[in-house]
């Protein structure tokens, strides 16, 4: 298995992306690992249904995000945002993975920040978002939904490649 974002095998004893890990003909098995997703994101530990009222506003995207393949995060217009910081990139792929659930900081900061003291896996998971949210204020791309407890996507305005893949009809 490799991860899809930074391609390395085996990345922090598995730990750092543990349910990033695709295997490489992920191409050959996305549509397998699309039928399986809602089953997945309910047995992850640290995962929850976020309070979202449901309207009937269309959809106003403003960011395009890849994950298939390299992590590529993108404006409507097709202009790059690009994100350095590898932990960064991790964290929104798990959040789009997660899609509208939220996600706890506690267990976010123990998975990208495996082996550290708990207060500094946390600070740096705070650094982590100030410098995420700053790159994507920066872009017009307000994306993220940070708690004091909980961090989620705002899925009203962001599309992904992999929600495209499961709202695709011929998959039902």
């Amino acid at each position: 298995m490799i991860c899809f974002n930074c391609r390395a095998g085996n990345v922090a004893g598995g730990q750092l992306h543990s349910w990033l890990l695709i295997p490489p003909n992920y191409h050959l098995l996305a549509s397998q690992f699309a039928l399986c997703y809602k089953n997945m994101v309910r047995g992850q530990p640290g995962m929850g249904q976020t309070e979202r009222q449901e309207t009937d506003q269309p959809r106003r995207i403003v960011a395009n995000a890849m994950l298939f393949g390299e992590f590529r995060l993108t404006t409507i217009d097709g202009t790059e945002i690009a994100i350095s910081n590898r932990r960064a990139r991790a964290l929104l792929a798990m959040l789009c993975l997660a899609h509208e659930n939220s996600i706890d900081r506690d267990y976010l900061s123990r998975l990208l920040w495996p082996g550290r003291f708990e207060a500094h896996a946390k600070a740096s998971l705070r650094q982590c978002l100030l410098d995420l949210g700053k790159l994507l204020a920066a872009a017009e791309c307000n994306i993220l939904e940070v708690t004091r407890g909980r961090i989620s996507i705002n899925t009203s305005v962001i599309q992904t490649d992999f929600e495209t893949l499961v709202s695709d009809p011929k998959l039902s």
